[in-house]
């Protein structure tokens, strides 16, 4: 089959436009008069054969210009959509290279926050390990000052019971050479007897009132609370450890008008009782002072027909 040169295009295009025309009119006209009439007409001007041929060619072409327009703008279509799909990945993996290194920044602003609160958390824990040590220390040091101070407060007692002792000379010296008789002790400007040992034995009540009186003395009256503790701190200093640890007979006694008085008559004004030991109701009763750790509770009472050590007291020559 012959081809049209491409020169000649436009002029078969021209043609082709030409002949759908005339198939348009003719398909408008009546189907009787007016087929007879063309017919008619055209009789005279019928082509031949090979001019046939050529109009089927230049439809066939039609149809390929036709065909290739849609391919041309299929073409473009598929173009246009694969640009798109280009560009929406290419943004979409910009996109996301972008997330990555503002994640990448984040981490590592993460890594340097983590890496300096652990050296902060390092730091802490060497701080409060030597905070520890130092309160260890620093315990150790007030176990220390605290068992100093019992040590400085008993040197204390021991001191003041010193000083006490020492102030009972204070009055001989004042007077001059006033003296005990043998066996006695001077303490605050007065004499005492105290049977300490075995050889004294242990007498009633009565009778170691006696034991006194014959030796120019009476059994002690304590008036006052450093008599108290000068007597009970020399019984603890100078008892004899082997001995029995006995009390001792004092002045005071239960009269029958239901009173402790002493020796001299006077009536008890304050008494260093121990607990329940100062009654009313102790009939025929005598005082004793036993050796008693707390000088506030070192009286009892008891039978003055009971026999125990005794204190005597008198004045010194």
């Amino acid at each position: 089959m012959r081809s049209c040169p491409k020169w000649k295009s436009s002029i078969i295009l021209g043609s082709c436009s030409q002949v759908k025309k005339e198939e348009k009119r003719m398909t408008g006209l009546d189907s009787k008069s007016g087929f007879n009439t063309l017919v008619s007409q055209y009789e005279d001007d019928l082509e031949p054969a090979g001019k046939n041929g050529q109009q089927a060619s230049c439809a066939l072409l039609y149809k390929a210009a036709v065909a290739s327009l849609v391919i041309l703008a299929a073409l473009l279509v598929t173009v246009d959509i694969y640009l798109l799909n280009y560009y929406l990945t290419h943004h979409e993996t910009q996109q996301s290279v972008n997330d990555a290194e503002l994640i990448e920044r984040q981490l590592i602003r993460l890594q340097e926050s983590y890496e300096f609160a652990v050296r902060n958390m390092t730091e802490t824990k060497k701080q409060l390990h030597s905070e520890m040590i130092k309160q260890t220390r620093s315990n150790w040091e007030f176990e220390h000052h605290k068992r100093r101070t019992k040590d400085y407060e008993e040197q204390l007692d021991k001191i003041a019971q010193d000083v006490s002792y020492l102030k009972s000379f204070f009055p001989m010296m004042e007077d001059g050479c006033r003296r005990c008789p043998t066996g006695w002790i001077l303490m605050n400007s007065t004499c005492y007897n105290f049977g300490l040992t075995d050889i004294s034995g242990v007498k009633s009540w009565q009778n170691a009132r006696n034991f006194c009186l014959i030796h120019g003395g009476d059994l002690v009256a304590i008036d006052s609370l450093e008599e108290q503790i000068a007597i009970i701190n020399f019984l603890e200093s100078h008892r004899d450890r082997s001995v029995i640890n006995y009390s001792f007979w004092i002045g005071l006694y239960f009269d029958n008008e239901g009173l402790w008085r002493w020796t001299d008559g006077s009536e008890l004004i304050e008494g260093y009782w121990a607990n329940g030991q100062s009654s009313d109701d102790v009939r025929n009763s005598c005082a004793a002072l036993y050796k008693e750790i707390n000088f506030f509770s070192a009286w009892i009472s008891i039978d003055c027909t009971s026999r125990t050590k005794w204190i005597c007291e008198k004045a010194p020559m």
